[in-house]
């Protein structure tokens, strides 16, 4: 069976022909699907019938899902610039004292939403009588918000101290690799 004969009408696949890939992207699409970048230049052209694959490993490239061609083999490489452009729009929206001169606002800021989200998830427990109780569509959005605030507060704080949260993604992501593959990823100490 082909991959084009396994097409799927899933609703989450992206509309692909719609987006402007990179060279780099179309190269690497076709790297690990094993096709031409011609054949993978074709597809995006839109004369073709949707391919799950080709959808996803699109999508791979675009994001931070991490897929694998027909579920094995390595991963396509994660694109993690999208965590530097979150922070060059949410710093369009920082005005707070020190800016630019000072960790102490933001740090306060993120322990301050974080511990609001634990807040949510503290109520959905006493409410529900229940350790391991889920939110629902209510309590996840008020939990989606509050991420949201402490994801604007890692932004700053990673401007604040000239950092890309694109490099700290990647160097989290590789230490805790790391550790999985050392068989070290429960313990203590931040250099295990």
């Amino acid at each position: 069976m082909t991959r084009t004969d396994r097409i799927q009408n899933d609703h989450r696949l992206t509309q692909i022909s719609l987006v402007k890939f990179t060279d780099e992207q179309v190269e690497t699409v076709a790297k690990h699907l094993d096709v031409s970048v011609e054949e993978v230049q074709t597809y995006l052209s839109g004369d073709v019938p949707r391919d799950a694959d080709m959808e996803r490993a699109f999508y791979a490239v675009t994001s931070m899902y991490p897929f694998r061609p027909n579920g094995v083999g390595e991963p396509l490489p994660l694109n993690l610039h999208h965590f530097d452009l979150y922070q060059q729009r949410a710093g369009t929206t920082a005005m707070y004292p020190g800016r630019g001169q000072s960790l102490c606002y933001p740090a306060m800021g993120l322990a301050g939403e974080a511990g609001e989200v634990n807040e949510k998830a503290k109520k959905i427990v006493r409410d529900r009588q229940d350790l391991f109780a889920q939110p629902n569509d209510v309590e996840r959005e008020k939990i989606k918000k509050e991420l949201g605030d402490v994801l604007w507060y890692i932004a700053a704080i990673c401007h604040e101290a000239g950092l890309s949260m694109k490099d700290v993604a990647e160097a989290n992501l590789k230490k805790l690799a790391s550790r999985k593959e050392r068989g070290v990823i429960h313990g203590d100490g931040d250099d295990r």
